[in-house]
């Protein structure tokens, strides 16, 4: 006949609990990371949604005007047509390219993440560039009394001014998820990990 040691259950129903409570806090964060990958994902589709419509409307525009208009105009719209014929292609590659958030551990998302906000910020001080460069267009144009100078320049601008505002918004609103993934893997005082998903 075995005999058995009770004087160890409170200890194994403590540890067991505690392991049942760490595995359900772990699960958690997976999940709140999860819902912030998605959320990603879905950022990343809207965003080169809305570049890819601008594209399809400035080449359709740019296309048709080109046409019908003479002097600066017709440059203006050239470039317009032109310039969002590359970010057609660049919203394309964007949304054909998307990752497989699936895999990702939190680390490997945070870095994507990042990543993806130093882009958004790098874009935007090319957009300044892009402003600034129409601008010089401009003035070229109004010293040589060039069309082309003068249409190509205000298309910069206002290409320039929209991924500004394109660029600027769209890494406002991801910081947001970057800031939502450094917050779930921080740790406590404990050295457990909570997730804070709004």
């Amino acid at each position: 006949m075995h005999k058995y040691n009770f004087s160890r259950l409170p200890f194994l129903i403590i540890a067991s609990s505690i392991l049942t409570i760490l595995l359900h806090q772990m699960a958690y964060a997976q999940e709140g990371e999860r819902m912030i990958f998605d959320e990603h994902l879905n950022s990343m589709r809207t965003g080169m949604s809305v570049l890819g419509a601008w594209s399809v409307s400035n080449l359709m525009i740019g296309g048709v005007m080109r046409q019908r208009t003479q002097s600066t105009s017709h440059y203006f719209h050239e470039m317009n047509a032109a310039w969002n014929l590359v970010n057609l292609g660049i919203a394309g590659f964007g949304y054909l390219s998307l990752p497989d958030v699936s895999s990702w551990s939190a680390l490997e998302g945070l870095r994507e993440l990042e990543n993806t906000d130093r882009i958004l910020i790098f874009n935007a001080g090319l957009d300044f560039a892009y402003m600034a460069f129409g601008y010089a267009l401009i003035e070229r144009g109004r010293r040589l009394n060039s069309d082309r100078s003068l249409g190509y320049g205000r298309s910069l601008i206002l290409q320039g001014a929209f991924l500004l505002f394109f660029d600027a918004t769209f890494a406002y609103l991801h910081s947001d998820l970057t800031d939502q993934l450094r917050v779930s893997l921080l740790p406590t005082h404990s050295g457990l990990s909570m997730s804070l998903v709004f």
